[in-house]
């Protein structure tokens, strides 16, 4: 979802255009336990790695 936000909020930016995120719930995700499971611990931190990219710039938008 942060992803999406960061990204939106860019495009969007002086559009008057108002957003709403809405995030669906993962049942096999507890993010108070990310690094319960290999899956969810792989699943973070990759997305914290695209996150990082994004903020480097390292995608078009």
């Amino acid at each position: 979802m942060r992803r999406v936000r960061y990204t939106f909020e860019r495009v969007f930016r002086d559009s008057g255009i108002t957003l709403v995120y809405s995030a669906a719930a993962d049942p096999d995700f507890d993010p108070a336990r990310w690094w319960a499971n290999n899956k969810s611990a792989l699943y973070t931190l990759t997305e914290y790695i695209k996150l990082t990219g994004y903020a480097l710039g390292r995608t078009r938008g």
